[in-house]
């Protein structure tokens, strides 16, 4: 097995699943890998703390990647808890600012003023659904309109 495979397959810390297999997919396709490969080298890629869940499969079932990979998305799919925390993990990066500074082309060492924050701010809540909108707000009193 090349090292660099290793490398690509690893389900990283705190990674979506989804992102993962879409990653492994694209790898073994690009790799004109198989069913069976495709299984094993996925397998290989899973942290220490997901390895425990291979043993509770059938043995057939770890070798075939179809079934290996509906088994993964059963076992650790994403909750709302955890998608909300993804959620205000992006929020606290300045991504929103980056752009805004592309779109309106204010240096990086230029302080923005506080209309300029607010402004960032309100454009973010208006892209996302009420219910999180408001649920920001009330967490973060100073993001309001």
């Amino acid at each position: 097995m090349d090292t660099d495979d290793r490398c690509r397959l690893v389900w990283k810390k705190g990674e979506d699943v989804k992102k993962w297999i879409l990653r492994v997919e694209t790898y073994a396709a690009a790799r004109g890998w198989n069913n069976n490969k495709m299984a094993a080298m996925a397998a290989i890629g899973l942290p220490d703390d997901k390895v425990e869940f291979l043993l509770t499969m059938p043995e057939e079932d770890r070798k075939d990647w179809s079934k290996l990979k509906k088994a993964i998305l059963t076992e650790y799919r994403t909750d709302a808890a955890s998608c909300e925390q993804a959620f205000l993990a992006r929020m606290r990066q300045p991504v929103l600012e980056r752009l805004y500074r592309e779109a309106f082309e204010i240096e990086e060492e230029t302080a923005l003023s506080e209309p300029s924050q607010k402004a960032i701010t309100r454009q973010f809540l208006r892209g996302i659904p009420q219910p999180i909108s408001s649920k920001l707000q009330l967490d973060y009193p100073e993001s309001g309109p």
